[in-house]
């Protein structure tokens, strides 16, 4: 296969950045903008070692999935990537997009925990938007992998209609002012509540001087004529270089935060805090939360923890549903804290605690086992610490809630290694259009009490008289367990024979005697004799 070949193909699946997946005699091709069941013809244009990628030059047979994208910066920014599929094939796709994370992970074995995908709105709902402004003062988003901002792109399928009447009032203003150029505006960030009042901010490349906030001022008043009710506050943004360093925003006009209604709670949202950028699909998380610790937690009086809190959204929800149970809530950024403890005020909440800290720490900071526990972690997933700390507390049924299914899967196993099982699997479809699905699991401890399940090992059925206190198996789950390590038993089987443990003959031998072995780290090597003093071995 050459740069430039032409090839009829047929799309056999498609990715969640919505590419086309077809093969050619056992090749891989991803081709961007097609749809399963389709016959194309394609160009290639890049040959890696195990796939290739291609455009699209014609389609032969067109999927009846397939439509008209309906924004015409579609494939130029970025943001969207299936807006040329029906909503069906979408949801089909990112069904799909968590299934095969779970798969490649194998944690698929029972399809019954895997519901149905919960969608929301389909256009309009993001309440938060960041626009790009270039030294003209032209406004939009960047187009895809550059930096060159798109000039009216901010006609955006995902936005509320107030977005882009602000957006385009905004660029009217710079254009008028003969001295814009003295406040090098950089970006424009607007966000928006349920009720339609808005928050616009200006970040500038420079501080807030005084002839600078002049021309913010002068700004706001022209905001306000065309939006009395909706504007609620005009903020600057200073974001100084450096990798740490923190934005400060100022009050140009009127408030500083906006609030917002989830279900019967009020939330504050400051500048600097998160927010779900999708209400309805965020009451759809919180609800699947709230589901999740009805079915499982019998008992009145219980204790959660909400790790990643942020402001309080799932913990608030949770203290507000069941008034007897404790929750606390952990958090890292100081300002996130801050509107926490507002909104614990403002919905007059006496059950829930927050701590400022990292949620991996999350024995010091609570000082107390959860019963139930909600994680919402960045894209990144857990930390390894994170989930070893959990494990430690080992509460009886964890709610994770995920933006990211990679991470999610890769988090679930160590969750499942450690003695878990996966009850339910609930994608939620909070960013229609585009590639990204939100996922909720809840995992439960496994009851012995009702079942057991062995995984055994067929060297394990002949066993020395040492090896008889404990299993290889056991002795791995007590090193990850109080370690947080993963050793093979090679590993243990050289730590032993150094211990004087007769090992059975040919166990861990090399195939062959010129063969060369790993050889147990001092790290793994300690953990290993713990294990070994734990079980009465040595």
């Amino acid at each position: 296969m050459q740069i430039q070949d032409t090839l009829t193909l047929t799309v056999l699946d498609m990715n969640s950045e919505g590419n086309g997946i077809c093969k050619d005699n056992g090749m891989v091709i991803f081709v961007p903008g097609t749809v399963p069941g389709e016959v194309v013809e394609a160009e290639i244009q890049a040959v890696q070692k195990n796939f290739a990628s291609a455009v699209c030059r014609k389609i032969i047979t067109p999927s009846p999935h397939r439509r008209e994208p309906d924004c015409e910066w579609y494939n130029r920014c970025g943001g969207c990537s299936l807006r040329h599929v029906s909503r069906e094939q979408e949801l089909t796709v990112k069904e799909n997009t968590v299934r095969q994370a779970l798969r490649r992970m194998h944690l698929d074995r029972d399809p019954d925990v895997f519901k149905k995908i919960r969608a929301g709105e389909e256009t309009g709902y993001r309440n938060k938007a960041v626009f790009h402004i270039n030294k003209w003062g032209k406004i939009g988003y960047y187009a895809r992998e550059t930096h060159t901002v798109m000039q009216g792109s901010f006609q955006c399928r995902l936005i509320p209609p107030i977005f882009e009447s602000i957006a385009m009032i905004t660029e009217h203003c710079f254009a008028e002012r003969p001295d814009y150029p003295d406040m090098q505006p950089e970006a424009l960030y607007l966000r928006r509540n349920h009720d339609n009042q808005c928050s616009v901010c200006i970040q500038t490349a420079g501080p807030l001087t005084d002839h600078v906030r002049e021309l913010l001022e002068d700004y706001a008043v022209i905001l306000r004529q065309y939006f009395p009710d909706e504007l609620k506050c005009v903020l600057h943004c200073d974001h100084p270089a450096g990798k740490y360093a923190v934005p400060v925003y100022t009050v140009i006009s009127r408030e500083r935060y906006l609030y917002e209604t989830y279900h019967d709670l009020t939330m504050r949202i400051s500048p600097e805090g998160f927010c779900q950028v999708n209400h309805k699909g965020a009451e759809i998380l919180a609800e699947t939360v709230l589901q999740y610790a009805r079915q499982t937690m019998v008992k009145d009086t219980c204790t959660a923890a909400d790790l990643y809190c942020g402001s309080g959204f799932f913990g608030l929800h949770l203290a507000k549903a069941f008034p007897a149970w404790q929750i606390y809530g952990i958090e890292i950024n100081p300002d996130s804290i801050r509107d926490a403890e507002v909104n614990r005020e403002l919905n007059s909440l006496q059950n829930i605690k927050f701590v400022c800290g990292d949620a991996a720490d999350l024995t010091k900071k609570i000082g107390t086992k959860p019963d139930f526990a909600v994680i919402d972690p960045p894209r990144a997933g857990c930390s390894e610490k994170m989930c070893r700390q959990l494990i430690e507390m080992y509460p009886q049924h964890i709610a994770y809630v995920s933006c990211n299914p990679q991470t999610l899967a890769r988090d679930l196993k160590r969750f499942v290694e450690a003695g878990y099982v996966i009850k339910n699997v609930q994608p939620v479809d909070m960013f229609p259009g585009t590639e990204h699905v939100e996922t909720v699991c809840l995992l439960s401890k496994l009851n012995t009490k009702q079942h057991i399940e062995i995984n055994l090992d067929m060297d394990e059925l002949d066993l020395t008289d040492a090896e008889k206190k404990a299993t290889y198996q056991e002795i791995k789950d007590y090193v990850l367990e109080h370690s947080g390590l993963k050793v093979s038993s090679l590993y243990i089987a050289q730590v032993k024979q150094k211990c004087g443990i007769i090992e059975r003959e040919n166990y861990n031998k090399p195939k062959s005697e010129d063969a060369k072995q790993p050889q147990c780290p001092p790290d793994k090597e300690k953990a290993i004799k713990e294990a070994l003093k734990h079980f009465g071995m040595i």
